[in-house]
This record gives structure tokens, sequence and C-alpha cells, in this order.
């Protein structure tokens, strides 16, 4: 597996993983109709992923040429971290986390945080993140669902 900064080459690829991943979580997380449309024809577009991706650093992770997932990070935040469903369980999330904690730390920053859903959230603690607070959504697609708050202290490499 390699890990590299995602391409224009990739943009669609990472689209259609975005999707994918969308649609595989709605049903254990109970997502509504109108919450998979949103993550499907917002969060995961061609567009967004084109737009984000100027303002965030994509990283990909391919096998034999095939991309099977994706981690972005926004100065000490990881944005966003899927691994294409087939693939679970077999270390690519981890890697892709710890790419993305390197370039974080790259950065200069001591922390790394992100938002997850509550179900989550055993994943990221295996990675050595904890549970920092908590956000409901009071208003929007995803009125009434909570985003687990969660960081980690990056200490300086040796």
């Amino acid at each position: 597996m390699t890990i590299r900064p995602m391409t224009a080459d990739d943009e669609q690829a990472v689209s259609d993983l975005l999707c994918r991943c969308y649609r595989w979580i709605a049903e254990p997380e109970g997502y509504t109709e109108e919450q998979v449309a949103y993550l499907l024809s917002e969060r995961g577009s061609l567009e967004t992923v084109r737009r984000e991706s100027r303002e965030e650093q994509y990283l990909v992770a391919c096998r034999d040429g095939v991309l099977l997932g994706v981690v972005a990070v926004s100065d000490d935040v990881v944005t966003k971290l899927y691994v294409a469903p087939e693939h679970h369980g077999g270390g690519m999330g981890r890697t892709l986390f710890d790419a993305a904690v390197e370039t974080v730390r790259a950065s200069g920053f001591q922390r790394v945080s992100l938002g997850t859903t509550p179900a989550t959230v055993p994943f990221y603690e295996a990675l050595g993140m904890r549970v920092a607070g908590h956000k409901d959504h009071v208003s929007g697609v995803f009125s009434g669902r909570r985003t687990m708050l969660m960081e980690k202290s990056l200490p300086p490499k040796e």
C-alpha cells in the first residue's frame, strides 16, 4: 500500500470512494434519506472534493493502482478519514491516520483533533485519541445528531 498526496487525477476516485462510504455508513448510523442525499450531493461531490482539496491536504491510500482510502487535514484537524468498506480491519485506517498525524506534526502543531460519530469513537480511542467534548447539531439536515470531538497530544519527535 502506498500513501501519497492526492492529485487532480484522483479527484473522481476520491469522490466515488466518499459516496460509497457514505452509503455504507448510512444504515448503522441511522441516517435519514435526506441526510444520505446531502452527504452524496454535497459532501461527496466532485466539486466539493476539488474545492476542499485546495484548502486542505488530501492524502490517498492506493494498492495496485486502486484508490482505497483517503484522509484530509486542515491545520491540526483531521477533516475526513475513509477507507473502502471491503478493506476495513486491515490497518489502512490506522496507516492513513498516522500519515495525517505526521502531516499535522510537520506543520508545527502539538495536537491533532477531529469530529466523529459516536459509533467510531472506539476506533479513534484505539489510535490514542480521547473524547474532549461533543457538539449537538441544532439546525440543518443533521439537527438532533451529535458529533464527538476528539483530540490527541503530539509530543515532539525525538
